[in-house]
């Protein structure tokens, strides 16, 4: 199975975590083993846990119906949702959850599916709905606000997000404030039977933003929010990503090369939420747009606008191309 499992048919297909470059060879054989034996019909509710990070206790505390005391409802809460194969344990997490604090206190949630992600890729992408709501239950049993939520959802976890905002609105009439997909993931997504419904989409909270660093491969082509930045021209491969390829010395070193472009998002988000910026060019109508290209069509040249992550609003939508440095810091 693990040979099946890494094959270039699968690699070529199927959105591998960044940080399975770290796995040794028995823990990648355990991986195997993992997919092989679960079935989408055993994935089941409590499957899904859920994490809190707060600014006074920066280790991910397990939350459970008898710890609601955990949860501050007056406070913004931020909710970070992992892709396939991944588990709440990510390395950029932290990143991410010490630049929130720097801006102040808030409730950091990591959304844990690990055993659904561990399931071949096509199951974990249907699954995605029911962790979706899993996530907006956790919303509405911790009676959060809806206009303090934020989803930050990678890969799969974009399309997790969209379905949690999808679920809260049907079962309250709200909408959660804001939804950012960071690359969101394509494969199954992009499929012509694929609706709206059915994936991360711009209606699914007041804000949708979305990044895109690996579109038409293993993330999703086609604008998907309210506004989305395509950077770098949004698709692979980003810059850096193969500036010293030297063939793969490893199966790690070729995981952390095929999905380079891939995981950008992830860290151009990270200097997005402190100091960084993008520089946009916004590009309308979509239809003229050439999504494989670092530029707007010809006749609708603009001046680039400088945004900073707390400058997306409800009134900024569209699609802006914007461009990074090869190298930390990418956004300047």
């Amino acid at each position: 199975m693990l040979l099946i499992l890494v094959s270039a048919a699968v690699l070529h297909n199927f959105a591998f975590a960044e940080d399975l470059k770290d796995l040794s060879p028995l823990e990648l054989i355990k991986l195997g083993q993992d997919i092989s034996q679960i079935h989408p019909d055993e994935v089941k509710p409590t499957d899904v846990q859920f994490y809190i990070l707060t600014k006074d206790n920066l280790e991910p505390t397990l939350i459970s119906a008898e710890s609601k005391e955990l949860v501050n409802v007056t406070k913004q809460t931020i909710i970070i949702i992992h892709g396939w194969l991944e588990n709440h344990r990510r390395s950029w997490y932290k990143n991410v959850a010490d630049q929130f604090f720097v801006n102040g206190d808030i409730n950091f949630i990591e959304v844990d599916w690990e055993r659904p992600a561990r399931m071949p890729y096509v199951y974990s992408a249907k699954a995605t709905r029911m962790v979706g709501n899993e996530v907006a239950q956790f919303i509405e049993d911790f009676d959060l606000f809806s206009n303090e939520v934020y989803i930050i959802g990678h890969s799969l976890g974009a399309h997790i997000a969209g379905f949690a905002g999808k679920k809260y609105f049907e079962d309250t009439g709200e909408k959660l404030k804001r939804i950012t997909g960071l690359d969101p993931a394509g494969p199954y997504f992009r499929h012509a039977s694929i609706n709206p419904s059915e994936r991360l989409d711009k209606d699914d909270a007041e804000i949708v933003d979305a990044i895109h660093t690996d579109a038409g491969f293993y993330g999703y082509e086609n604008p998907i929010g309210s506004f989305d930045i395509y950077v770098n021209g949004g698709q692979r491969i980003q810059p850096g990503c193969l500036d010293e390829w030297t063939i793969p010395t490893s199966f790690g070193d070729m995981l952390e090369k095929s999905f380079c472009s891939h995981a950008r998002s992830t860290k151009y988000f990270t200097e997005w939420i402190s100091t960084g910026k993008f520089k946009c060019k916004f590009c309308t109508p979509l239809l003229e747009i050439n999504l494989f290209n670092d530029r707007c069509a010809l006749h609708h040249n603009s001046d680039r606008q400088v945004l900073g992550f707390e400058d997306v609003t409800v009134d900024i939508t569209g699609v802006c191309f914007a461009e990074t440095n090869k190298e930390e810091p990418y956004l300047s």
